[in-house]
């Protein structure tokens, strides 16, 4: 999966004379660079599997870097187990725009509709969202007025 078998390749490191700790900075560079490559260079989607309570670090990692580099995201997740009162962390979720795929023959779609959205300005649109957010907590006295300005400012689609 990562393109190469890292027990191999690090025993050949290591016969070759390099140190154990060395031997994983290796190879531990070499895969984050190799994933970083294809996800941002050949890839066009990141299909995001979050099944289980918690989703794995790098799969994470690996969805923020799409997101940031207007890939496609889409996220799979049958599981009911959720860290927030059965609700997954929004900042994966709103990776997809809270979009979360529960069956798996139903990716492909997923995908494709992703695929043809425009996400050119979603970095962009989500820093200026975050001033103003920012920008009202500060200013804005109360709770219900803040609750009032990002029911006006904040799309619920």
């Amino acid at each position: 999966r990562d393109g190469f078998e890292l027990s191999e390749v690090g025993s050949m490191l290591e016969k070759r004379g390099m140190k154990p700790t060395q031997t994983r900075s290796v190879l531990h560079r070499s895969i984050f660079a190799l994933d970083v490559y294809h996800l941002l260079n050949w890839a066009e989607a990141a299909v995001i599997n979050i099944n289980g309570r918690v989703p794995d670090e790098g799969t994470v990692v690996e969805a923020a870097l799409a997101w940031h580099a207007a890939k496609a995201v889409v996220i799979y997740k049958k599981d009911d187990r959720a860290p927030f009162t059965g609700e997954d962390n929004p900042m994966l979720t709103c990776l997809s725009d809270l979009r979360v795929t529960a069956e798996i023959g139903e990716l492909p779609a997923a995908v494709e509709r992703e695929l043809q959205r425009d996400r050119s300005g979603s970095v962009k649109h989500v820093l200026t969202l975050g001033k103003e957010i920012a920008q009202a907590t500060r200013e804005l006295t109360g709770t219900q007025e803040l609750s009032r300005h990002l029911a006006d400012c904040v799309s619920a689609d």
